[in-house]
């Protein structure tokens, strides 16, 4: 934790930069534009049939979890260079990030599919992998390796190191929860939409630091846990699975 605080406190800066370019619009975007117009539903589903603005508003919410998922990459490379004790710039980081960007996204569409599934069969399974597979952006940026076989490298990172992989997944849903519950209890004090919006944008902001904290948490855990695995075995795995 000790290293995690250090890491946080001292590249403290080029997270901000980051935040504001990549954090703060979404959320401008989020509280300004889609929060405001969202679609009413009717208590009576049947024969309801879907509008524009309902899919305006899904395709807007599925952009800013996808700016997001940048954000996440853009910390977890600042981390990982800077646990090799390598500089690397602002640019220099998302150069990297939008370029991985989109292995990342078709990974976390693999991962949320099995995920789905194990919740179909029993909702144990699902948990399992949901925690298991938890890593797999740190696996992407620390060694390349996309798809099904990041999500392997993922598990067996998770399976040794349990206990922390458990607490780093439930201390992350606790405060998406907290952040999205103060969001919305200060706002229903708060009469004006513009300024309900501009303090639910604050507050997503500043909540988005503590998220970082843990992300940056859970990069150094892998980093810091030799995975006793030959990685090439993933590497040729997933370049037989490309050709094929």
């Amino acid at each position: 934790m000790k290293k995690t605080f250090n890491l946080f406190k001292n590249k403290f800066p080029t997270i901000l930069v980051l935040s504001l370019m990549i954090v703060l619009p979404v959320y401008l975007i989020q509280e300004f534009l889609l929060v405001p117009f969202t679609p009413e539903l009717p208590e009576d589903m049947t024969g309801y049939r879907p509008d524009s603005k309902l899919l305006w508003y899904f395709l807007g919410m599925l952009l800013v979890s996808l700016l997001i998922e940048l954000y996440k990459i853009c910390i977890i490379k600042l981390s990982y260079e800077t646990l090799e004790s390598r500089a690397i710039t602002v640019s220099e980081i998302m150069d990297f990030s939008m370029r991985i960007w989109p292995k990342t996204i078709l990974t976390t569409l693999l991962y949320a599919l099995f995920v789905a599934f194990g919740f179909m069969l029993l909702f144990f399974p699902g948990m399992m992998m949901f925690v298991l597979y938890y890593f797999y952006t740190q696996v992407i940026v620390m060694t390349g390796i996309w798809g099904k076989p990041s999500l392997g490298i993922s598990s067996i990172y998770a399976r040794k190191m349990l206990n922390k992989t458990i607490t780093i997944v439930l201390l992350n849903l606790f405060i998406q929860y907290c952040i999205s519950l103060a969001v919305a209890l200060v706002q229903q004090q708060i009469p004006g939409t513009i300024a309900s919006a501009a303090v639910g944008v604050l507050i997503f902001f500043a909540g988005q630091f503590i998220v970082t904290f843990i992300d940056i948490f859970a990069t150094v855990c892998v980093h810091d846990t030799p995975l006793g695995v030959d990685i090439s075995a993933f590497k040729k795995k997933k370049e037989n699975n490309v050709q094929y």
